[in-house]
């Protein structure tokens, strides 16, 4: 299972995803999850995050906002 992952496509806010089929990712911009973490696309670039240095993140910007 650690090496399953799931496609997500943002859906306007930031930290506002769904999960898609690899044929409905947008291949400009998309992350992957799994249970090691999280990898933001961008432009064929890739940024990985693990879960909690995700979270930490999302809680941030929530405190921001």
């Amino acid at each position: 299972m650690a090496d399953e992952f799931c496609y997500l496509q943002r859906c306007g806010q930031p930290y506002d995803f769904k999960v898609v089929e690899f044929d409905n990712k947008n291949a400009e911009e998309y992350m992957t999850i799994s249970a090691r973490g999280i990898t933001h696309f961008v432009e064929g670039e890739g940024n990985f995050l693990t879960l909690d240095e995700w979270e930490r993140e999302y809680t941030l910007y929530k405190q921001l906002r």
